[in-house]
């Protein structure tokens, strides 16, 4: 009841977007397949999974790496719930198994091509001072990675030196992701998230798309817990494929 009043309430002031919103649905769909309403559960469960993609598609540029797993951690145990609902339902709705394959896409889209959209976002913009930036970024990171290498074989680094590059090159990148996310926006850069039935379009005769997830058994009830029952699966794309990937 509690999570149902502050959606109510939410709904005078945000859209379903906003990550208050979003926060509250996510502990209410937890909360549904608890309850064994699992209709509901799954309405909310793909809407939040669309809106968290949404979400991260637009924060994550402006994140620095460290902020970028604190948050793609926090989404990811979301996901891993979601999926463990997910294999509970694709019998009776076999269209289930379209939205984990989109989500497996999404993530790794965001994951992959995050340097080279960023890359793409500083140069885009014709702003001297961002990349003149930029390049200092990349020299100071360059020069971690040598004194990262030295300390993992055991050898001696300035521990001043080290601790003063690290806290430089943190201030550069928060600078470079929030200017060059302005430019993203000018440019037109921010991509719309792909689906699996884009794929369709790729394949040739003889071609699979296959994306490998892994999925841990979720107990809603009494708080929620991860059991120690893993399951790996496939989920398979072919020219063929039209309503749904195949899980394998």
């Amino acid at each position: 009841y509690f999570f149902k009043q502050c959606i109510e309430e939410l709904k005078d002031y945000y859209d379903n977007k906003h990550p208050m919103y979003i926060e509250v649905n996510k502990q209410l769909s937890l909360l549904y397949w608890a309850a064994g309403n699992k209709a509901k559960a799954l309405r909310l469960f793909r809407e939040t999974s669309e809106n968290l993609v949404q979400q991260y598609n637009k924060v994550f540029s402006v994140l620095s790496e460290r902020d970028k797993n604190l948050f793609y951690s926090d989404i990811r145990s979301y996901f891993d719930k979601f999926n463990a609902f997910m294999l509970t339902q694709y019998k009776q709705d076999p269209s289930v198994l379209g939205t984990i394959y989109d989500n497996l896409l999404a993530n790794k889209a965001i994951l992959f091509t995050a340097t080279q959209e960023l890359k793409e976002a500083v140069f885009s913009g014709g702003d001297s001072t961002l990349i003149y930036k930029y390049m200092e970024w990349t020299n100071i990171r360059e020069k971690l990675a040598k004194m990262y290498k030295l300390l993992s074989e055991g050898m001696s680094v300035d521990q001043e030196i080290l601790y003063q590059a690290e806290q430089k090159a943190l201030k550069l990148e928060e600078y470079i992701q929030l200017k060059s996310a302005v430019n993203k926006s000018k440019s037109g850069i921010f991509k719309k998230p792909y689906k699996w039935y884009d794929l369709l379009y790729y394949l040739d005769k003889e071609e699979a798309a296959i994306e490998m997830v892994r999925i841990q058994n979720f107990k809603p009830d009494s708080g929620g817990k991860f059991t120690d029952e893993v399951i790996y699966a496939a989920l398979c794309v072919n020219y063929k494929t039209r309503s749904n990937p195949q899980l394998m």
